[in-house]
């Protein structure tokens, strides 16, 4: 006894227990209370009658554990544990009567109480109390643990459940056991339970070798990252996705699992395709845009040459030697000027049509800039367009265009 009287001591370190006793004999109040005393249990106790005695303690003051006779005058040990669990407390109750057979006991025990100790063996009472107390610090820990796992487990849903991107996992032959709201979006059903209807690989996936392709790199690695697949939608309408995810791990002989991860990609490779569309379109603008410009750089030449024509058309003497033959695909020869009696830089311009073809006189704006040498004979090679000397040739002009109009008067 000193033993067992030396353990609870150890066990009792810290705040005193305090202990609720609904005895209407205080008599035996008095004795529960001298037994516990030689326990060297520490402890504050009071004792009450009557029900509303009891009431009245339960919602004003703290205990630690609840003590009481199974008989009362008004009342019944029974009763008063049904109404604390009523009441939602979790205070250990003791059932402590002279007779209690064992269909009432295990009734009571059903109905909430912890546990019950005859009067004539009170010696139990100090332990069974420690235990009611240490079953209740269990219980204690494993409704927070739980709590806390539920409340985690609320939050975890909650990021799958409000991800932007889809969530699935199905088992390896394709069937889907769970999917986010996200990927019913994605793939426009209405709900998760339509969704968890279908097979992964014969209703979602529009193309088997992009499914082969994630399989080989899931049974290389046991994970995917990144692929680019094509998906059917509810509608029928591809969509491209990327798709990331693992195979989890699953007990011996369970089947495997796979867990995925899908983003909707198709608005931004239709947007990639239309800005590589607009580069090629601008790019064929500048080219066409610097094909525009030499053309006029041409057409500038052909124009001041036609003028000159036009400008000679009247003096057979002075004849320009054009090459009429048509076979030739181009319509304008441009050469620089080279070899014995070439006077400085210029351009050989060799017309592929008649001159009175081309456009007529447009105006003299060209002709500071052009000089005109024409000659009879073989050996002539046609207009030269002078690229150094228009200053000189525009200041000379007038004269020529003076002494012509004196030799026809």
């Amino acid at each position: 006894m000193t033993r067992l009287k030396k353990k609870l001591q150890a066990e009792s370190s810290g705040p005193p227990v305090r202990i609720l006793l609904l005895e209407d004999n205080p008599s035996d109040a008095e004795l529960c209370q001298r037994k516990l005393e030689s326990s060297g249990l520490e402890f504050s106790f009071k004792s009450v009658g009557t029900p509303d005695q009891f009431k009245q303690e339960i919602s004003t003051e703290a205990y630690d554990i609840v003590l009481g006779d199974y008989r009362l005058p008004s009342w019944t040990g029974l009763e008063a544990v049904r109404w604390l669990r009523e009441t939602g407390s979790l205070i250990p109750f003791i059932l402590v009567s002279g007779t209690l057979g064992d269909e009432l006991a295990v009734e009571c025990i059903k109905e909430g109480a912890t546990d019950y100790v005859l009067k004539d063996k009170l010696e139990r009472l100090p332990f069974a109390i420690r235990r009611a107390l240490d079953e209740k610090g269990v219980r204690r820990d494993r409704d927070q643990a739980e709590r806390e796992l539920r409340q985690l487990g609320q939050h975890y849903a909650s990021i799958v459940r409000g991800a932007p991107y889809g969530i699935y996992r199905a088992d390896q032959h394709g069937r889907i056991i769970m999917a986010n709201p996200a990927l019913v979006s994605i793939l426009g059903y209405a709900s998760e339970a339509e969704l968890l209807r279908l097979n992964i690989t014969l209703d979602v996936f529009a193309d088997r070798q992009e499914q082969g392709r994630i399989l080989s790199q899931v049974n290389e690695s046991n994970v995917f990252k990144d692929t680019e697949v094509t998906c059917r939608r509810k509608d029928g309408r591809p969509i491209i996705v990327r798709v990331a995810g693992r195979r989890l791990e699953a007990e011996a002989g369970a089947p495997a699992v796979y867990e995925a991860f899908v983003q909707d990609i198709t608005e931004h490779r239709i947007l990639e395709q239309q800005f590589q569309q607009a580069q090629k379109m601008e790019a064929i603008g500048r080219l066409a845009g610097g094909v525009a410009h030499d053309f006029n750089n041409l057409l500038m030449i052909i124009r001041g040459c036609a003028e000159l024509l036009e400008h000679h058309k009247n003096q057979p003497e002075k004849r320009c030697h054009f090459d009429c033959g048509f076979r030739r695909p181009a319509a304008l020869d441009v050469q620089p000027e080279t070899g014995p009696g070439a006077q400085g830089p210029g351009l050989q311009l060799r017309v592929a049509r008649p001159a009175q073809d081309a456009a007529p006189a447009a105006g003299r704006r060209y002709s500071n800039h052009l000089q005109s040498r024409t000659s009879a004979g073989a050996g002539n090679r046609g207009p030269r367009a002078d690229r150094t000397d228009h200053i000189k040739l525009g200041d000379q002009r007038p004269r020529r265009h003076a002494q012509r109009r004196k030799a026809d008067h």
